[in-house]
């Protein structure tokens, strides 16, 4: 599952008709789901979320740099020239997941 979706980069990404527009999304993704969606669904199966903290991924800066500009437009692209000497070796990505742990309520 993806929660987190009210988010407004997120909600920016949508394509015309509200579907999400994540072409780098893997297939898993099937569903997206609100903080609110989310803590309804626990409490219809008896549970309530105990912690929870968004997920994230470390990436090469090279790799997270060319992702990046490979959605960027052509003319735009320079602006970013010199962008990746002054990057760490890793970044920190965000993957607009969570990670939740729930118990029996």
């Amino acid at each position: 599952m993806t929660p987190g979706f009210e988010h407004a980069h997120e909600r920016a990404l949508r394509s015309a008709d509200g579907a999400p527009d994540w072409p780098h999304a893997p297939s898993e993704h099937l569903t997206y789901w609100t903080q609110n969606a989310f803590q309804r669904l626990f409490e219809q199966c008896g549970l309530r979320a105990v912690h929870s903290q968004p997920y994230t991924m470390v990436q090469a800066s090279d790799v997270y740099l060319d992702r990046l500009l490979s959605r960027t437009p052509e003319p735009y692209r320079p602006c970013f020239a010199g962008t990746l000497d002054s990057l760490p070796d890793l970044v920190e990505v965000p993957t607009n997941e969570i990670l939740v742990i729930a118990e029996k309520a």
